[in-house]
C-alpha cells in the first residue's frame, strides 16, 4: 500500500505530466508543488525514470477506462469498422488530447519504459485483436478467409512498430498518422460489404 508521501508525489506528478508533458516537469517542480525536499523525494524514487514508469501505469489504466467509457457513450451498436475509427469521435478525441503531451514525451524520451509497457500488454493486445477480428468475420464486415491465428500476431507486432514511429512525430501529426494506419487496416481485413460501408461512411466524407 502506498504511503501518504509517495501517493502525493504520484498524484502531483501525474497532474503535471498530463498538463505540461514529462520533459518540461522537473523533480524540483514536483517537490515545490507539494512542498517537500528533494531528499524526501529520493526516499521514494531513485530517479525520475522510476517515477515516470509508475505514473505511466496509472495513466494508461485511466486512459483505457476513459476511452472505454467514451466508446460506450458514443457507439452503442457500432460495427467493427466504426470501432477502428472511434478515435475520431468527440469524447474519444478529448481523451486522446488529454494525454497527448504525456504519451508524446513517453515515446520520445523514455522509449524503454514505453517498450516495456507494450511487451507487458502484448499478449492481451493479441487476444483482443483475435476476438475483434473473429467478431468482424462473423458479422460479415471482415473477410472470411482471414488467418485468425497469424494475423493477430502480425498486428500485435505492427502495433509495436507504429508505437516506435510515434516518437518521430509531433503531436499535431498523430491523428493523421492514425488515419493512415486505420485505412491500411481496413483495406487489409474488410470484406466487400465492409469496404462498401467504409467507402460510403469514411472515404466519401
Amino acid at each position: 500500500m502506498e504511503n501518504a508521501v509517495r501517493s502525493m508525489i504520484l498524484k502531483t506528478a501525474e497532474a503535471l505530466f498530463v498538463k505540461f508533458g514529462i520533459r518540461s516537469v522537473s523533480i524540483d517542480d514536483i517537490c515545490k508543488e507539494i512542498q517537500i525536499s528533494k531528499k524526501t523525494f529520493y526516499t521514494e524514487f531513485e530517479q525520475k525514470a522510476d517515477l515516470v514508469a509508475e505514473v505511466c501505469t496509472r495513466i494508461v489504466g485511466k486512459q483505457k477506462s476513459e476511452k472505454e467509457q467514451a466508446r460506450l457513450a458514443e457507439m452503442a451498436g457500432d460495427n467493427p469498422i466504426d470501432a477502428i475509427f472511434s478515435y475520431r469521435l468527440p469524447l474519444q478525441s478529448k481523451v486522446h488530447k488529454k494525454y497527448a503531451a504525456f504519451m508524446y514525451d513517453l515515446n520520445k524520451y523514455y522509449p524503454e519504459i514505453q517498450q516495456q509497457r507494450l511487451e507487458t500488454k502484448a499478449d492481451e493486445i493479441r487476444r483482443m485483436l483475435a476476438a475483434f477480428l473473429q467478431s468482424g468475420v462473423e458479422q460479415g464486415w471482415f473477410r472470411n478467409d482471414l488467418n485468425l491465428e497469424l494475423l493477430p500476431q502480425f498486428l500485435t507486432k505492427w502495433q509495436s512498430i507504429t508505437s516506435q514511429m510515434l516518437q518521430e512525430l509531433e503531436p499535431e501529426q498523430i491523428p493523421q498518422f492514425f488515419d493512415v494506419l486505420s485505412d491500411a487496416l481496413v483495406r487489409m481485413v474488410c470484406s466487400e460489404k465492409g469496404m462498401a460501408y467504409y467507402t460510403e461512411n469514411y472515404l466519401n466524407k
